[in-house]
């Protein structure tokens, strides 16, 4: 024990007591840094139906940790095979950049309107580069597909989708339209807040609007099995392009299948009742992704032949106990992991520790609220709240009059929302013209967000669907300490040449709700055209963007003020966030420079591997060969699939003894290197050669130096 203390090398086996501080080194990191996101993701997915599906990816992940558990064991404990002296292997490069690149979206993502995203996006990369650091590359290749599915966490993903929702409800709301003129039901197609809608008469002539909003327009259910196909695809043994065929056949089916659901709610409340529709409609969107999925599967058994339960799993091999008996850690047979490598400390391992405490410590001194906490400016209650008791969710400003105009009950029902208020800051005095000036100002509270652009920014118009025109669009801050951002967005509507101007940003704040508090995101939203702005003479023209954020901001900023934000930044906070360019440029160039070492050095050691093979005698060279064949031939090159390759390749029989001598003699000299593979998520033991063939190799030399010949040629000539 003593030597190894001096040495540096600690060896921990059996219990492998040194994977507890490893685990916690990457998931204590992970939850005080990611908490509030979490939380926050979590608290709505529990209430809002868009984002149940997130619920069930901490249980697949652990279900995918867990199916790879005996792959995990095995390449946890290795290294990267380098010498003790090159501290910085590929594997610490690999997660301090990852650390590196997390850290920096999250900085600067913090500062922007849409920091909770921000900080989603990089939670996979830290996630991704702790594992490298703590662990190795290996045990990031094993553990990529789970890392990844955190990038479905809402709400980046289901926003980067939102603009398909509006496609999808003029696809399936005019196509069940059409059923239901076929069928002889009386309907009636109109549009609700440019939201397309069917109206129904019943059999007691009442009129019945549906709005065929984003639950309705099946963007829920396309999200949840988008998710799920990638994870069914995941598991299932077949070859890729059955897959991803199956996968892109379930989207087509799901939109016949949300017409078939909008159409038999409608055929229900016209022939039935509007409590028999609302149950259909409640329970419709599970209904609607099971038999979805059970009608894919079934399509993929009969027209692919998907497997879908697992074959029976084969006879235990009968060179397992001898391989155990001769000491080996994997059978020379089939070529699986019997024994995993103990665990070790070295100056390697404090390296990453100290990187890791680094990357941890940043993270948490600029550690921001994924949407700006607040206190509430009151205690109303929101089921009872009255006209005049809504006027308290606005302060009183010096030079404007406060009104409360309407709430808004349509909006409310489409979007899913507590409240939906509108207001309006007049001016007491009319300008010369005689016009006053006004600023709408909108109050949304709801537990998720639904932004502006995704209602009026859509593609091209189509299905006789209208998209606005957007004029400026980009983020403004409101407040400094601390950081508050929002969103200025300038457009003009379909068929219209009035412009519109509009800043809104969210805080998150308790309300009590029928007598109990909860929290609730708050869109506060000023809104006018710049017509009537030019009018009053706050500014010059329609298009003086510049001119309408001076009239925005000072009312934007006492609303803000109003609302008590909570938390300040830290002063590392604000003094990266002045130098996010700078910091971004200087990463990018280190980036960019280690890129071209690395490719240097990885250079200098392929043609150290290659002159170190010609060194080797004919039947050394032979062994390489035919390792270079297995790799080709079988995909996994096992000790038992290198002996038969030999002994079709040479002629002759080798033992299993000498080959394998053999193979550690040329991973000494780096020549090959060992490597575990996964079959069906079982650790088997492979080799792999470490440079290119000798005419690959020559080719390669030849295309590098020919520019430089040349050169020297013309040098000659002149």
């Amino acid at each position: 024990m003593f030597g190894n203390f001096l040495s540096g090398r600690f060896k921990f086996a059996g219990s492998h007591a040194i994977m507890i501080p490893k685990i916690s080194a990457i998931l204590l990191p992970f939850i005080a840094i990611y908490w509030q996101d979490l939380d926050l993701v979590f608290r709505e997915a529990f209430v809002n139906d868009f984002m149940n599906y997130t619920l069930i990816i901490p249980v697949v992940f652990g279900y995918i940790v867990y199916r790879k558990r005996h792959m995990l064991k095995a390449v946890t404990p290795r290294t990267d095979d380098e010498q003790e002296e090159h501290v910085w292997t590929s594997h610490i490069i690999t997660g301090t950049w990852l650390l590196a690149i997390s850290f920096l979206i999250y900085l600067l993502g913090s500062q922007t309107s849409y920091a909770l995203e921000y900080h989603l996006l990089s939670m996979p990369l830290f996630a991704a580069g702790g594992i490298a650091l703590v662990f190795n590359l290996q045990t990031l290749r094993t553990l990529l597909f789970p890392v990844g599915l955190l990038f479905f966490i809402q709400p980046y993903f289901v926003q980067l989708v939102n603009p398909f929702w509006s496609d999808l409800s003029w696809i399936s709301s005019t196509t069940a339209y059409n059923i239901l003129a076929a069928v002889n039901i009386p309907a009636r197609f109109t549009t609700v807040l440019e939201v397309p809608t069917i109206e129904i008469t019943t059999t007691s002539g009442e009129i019945l609007p549906f709005t065929v909003g984003v639950a309705s327009s099946g963007l829920n259910s396309m999200v949840g099995f988008t998710v799920f196909s990638i994870i069914v695809i995941y598991i299932l043994r077949e070859p890729v392009w059955k897959r991803i065929t199956l996968m892109l056949l379930g989207y087509p089916l799901l939109l016949l299948l949300n017409t078939l659901r909008i159409t038999i709610i409608l055929s229900l409340a016209a022939e039935w009742s509007t409590a028999a529709a609302e149950i259909f409609h409640t329970t419709g969107g599970v209904v609607l992704i099971f038999i979805g999925t059970m009608l894919l599967l079934f399509i993929g058994e009969k027209v692919w032949k998907v497997k879908i339960y697992s074959a029976k799993p084969e006879a235990t091999c009968v060179h397992c106990d001898e391989s155990l008996k001769k000491g080996r850690s994997f059978c020379a047979g089939c070529g699986k992991i019997l024994k995993s490598v103990p665990h070790l400390v070295n100056k390697q391992f404090l390296l990453k520790m100290s990187l890791l405490i680094l990357a941890v410590s940043l993270f948490l001194l600029i550690q921001t609220p994924p949407i700006v906490l607040a206190k509430s400016p009151t205690q109303l209650d929101l089921t009872t709240i009255s006209p005049e008791e809504s006027k308290q969710l606005l302060p009183t400003i010096p030079g404007w009059n406060l009104e409360y105009l309407y709430r808004d009950s349509r909006v409310e029902r489409i979007l899913k929302q507590d409240a939906s208020i509108a207001f309006a800051y007049i001016a007491p005095e009319a300008s010369a013209n005689g016009s006053y000036t006004y600023i709408f100002v909108g109050v949304q509270i709801a537990t998720g967000r639904h932004t502006w652009e995704s209602s009026l920014i859509t593609w091209p118009a189509k299905y006789g669907r209208p998209t606005a025109t957007t004029l400026d669009l980009r983020d403004v801050q409101i407040l400094q300490d601390p950081t508050l951002t929002a969103r200025f967005f300038a457009y003009q509507r379909p068929d219209s040449d009035l412009t519109e101007v509009v800043l809104y940003w969210f805080e998150r704040v308790p309300f009590k709700i029928s007598g109990v508090w909860e929290m609730r995101n708050v869109q506060i939203s000023l809104w006018t055209s710049s017509y009537d702005l030019v009018r009053s003479g706050l500014i010059s023209n329609q298009n003086d963007f510049a001119g309408v954020e001076a009239v925005y901001l000072p009312v934007a900023q006492s609303i803000a003020n109003y609302w008590q934000p909570i938390k300040t930044s830290s002063l590392l906070t604000a003094i990266l966030s002045q130098h996010g360019d700078n910091i971004t440029l200087a990463t990018a160039i280190v980036f960019v420079f280690t890129l071209f070492l690395i490719s240097i050095d990885k250079r200098k050691q392929k043609n150290a591997n290659f002159n170190a093979y010609q060194k080797l005698s004919k039947p050394d060279k032979q062994i390489i060969e035919v390792l270079r064949q297995t790799e080709k031939t079988a995909g996994t090159s096992t000790l038992s699939a290198i002996t038969i390759a030999y002994k079709n390749i040479a002629g002759e029989d080798i033992t299993d003894e000498k080959l394998l001598q053999k193979l550690t003699k040329a991973q000494e000299i780096g020549v090959i290197k060992s490597k575990i593979a996964s079959r069906d998520d079982e650790p088997v033991q492979t080799w792999e050669t470490q440079f290119p063939s000798e005419g690959v190799y020559t080719s390669l030399k030849t295309m590098i130096r020919a520019p430089w010949t040349r050169l020297r040629h013309l040098k000659r000539i002149f």
